[in-house]
C-alpha cells in the first residue's frame, strides 16, 4: 500500500538511528543473543524494546532484557529478568536525508543481584544519521552515569558506535558496525558487528548476525537473531 507506514528497526546494532517509529503506532522489537568466550563462560539474553512516537520528532522507548541466564566456567548459573531502560527521544531533521537525534533516560535496576546494574544509571545518547549513495550511516556518542561501580572505577562512561547499512537485493539488507566504550579504571572495549536482515512485510523485519569483542583476552563472540514488528491498525 503506497504511503503506508513501515517498520523502523533499531536492532540489531548498538547504535540507533535518529528516526523514530511511525507516529501513533506501537512498534516492538525482540530477539535472542548467545555470548560465549574463551574462558568458557556464557550468557544468554532475550532483549526487547517498545517504541512509541507521538510525532516524527518526539517519542518514548522502553526496553531491556526479558530474560537473562549466565553461566561461569564452573557451571554455576544465575538467571532472571534483566534491567529496564526508559528513554525520551527527540529528532531534528536537517534536510530530507540527514537528521540529529538525542535519547535521554534511566536504567532501572529490575534485575536480581549479579545480573544487572543494582543501582540506577542515567543515560544520554547523541545521534547523527544520514543517507548517502544508497547507504545509511548512523553515528552515536553516549554518556552514562553509572550508579554502582567497583573501587577505583569512574562513574562516567563514554560509549560510541558507527554503523553502515545497505541493501543486498530484494527484501535482503546488511549492516556493519564498530562500537566501544571507555571508562577510567577499567579496560576499554571495542566490538565489531555484522548482520543481515530480511523484510518479510512492510511491518515485519527479521535479522541475524554476530558480533565479536576486539582486543579482549577472553575473545567474546555473540550470535543473535530477532525481529522488529510495527502494529499497524
Amino acid at each position: 500500500m503506497a504511503g503506508a507506514p513501515e517498520v523502523t528497526p533499531y536492532r540489531p546494532t548498538v547504535s540507533n538511528p535518529a528516526a523514530l517509529s511511525a507516529p501513533g503506532l506501537l512498534e516492538f522489537e525482540a530477539g535472542f543473543a548467545h555470548l560465549r568466550n574463551d574462558a568458557h563462560t556464557r550468557r544468554d539474553s532475550v532483549p526487547y524494546l517498545f517504541k512509541y512516537a507521538f510525532s516524527e520528532d518526539i517519542g518514548v522507548l522502553v526496553g531491556g532484557d526479558a530474560y537473562l541466564q549466565q553461566e561461569d566456567a564452573a557451571g554455576n548459573r544465575l538467571s532472571g529478568v534483566g534491567d529496564t531502560v526508559a528513554e525520551l527521544k527527540l529528532r531534528h531533521a536537517l534536510n530530507d536525508r540527514t537528521a540529529l537525534g538525542i535519547e535521554a533516560g534511566v536504567r532501572f535496576p529490575t534485575a536480581k543481584t549479579g545480573l544487572g546494574a543494582e543501582q540506577r544509571d542515567y543515560l544520554v545518547n547523541g545521534i547523527f544519521s544520514t543517507e548517502w549513495s544508497g547507504l545509511d550511516l548512523d553515528v552515536n556518542l553516549a554518556y552514562t552515569r553509572l550508579g554502582l561501580v567497583d573501587t577505583g572505577e569512574s562513574h562516567s562512561e563514554i560509549g560510541w558506535a558507527v554503523a553502515v547499512a545497505g541493501k543486498l537485493g530484494g527484501p535482503w539488507g546488511w549492516a556493519g558496525e564498530l562500537s566501544g566504550a571507555v571508562r577510567d579504571g577499567t579496560s576499554g572495549r571495542t566490538q565489531a558487528l555484522a548482520a543481515v536482515s530480511y523484510r518479510a512485510a512492510r511491518t515485519l523485519v527479521f535479522d541475524l548476525g554476530l558480533a565479536h569483542n576486539l582486543g579482549q583476552q577472553n575473545g567474546e563472540t555473540i550470535v543473535f537473531a530477532g525481529c522488529a514488528i510495527l502494529f499497524d491498525r
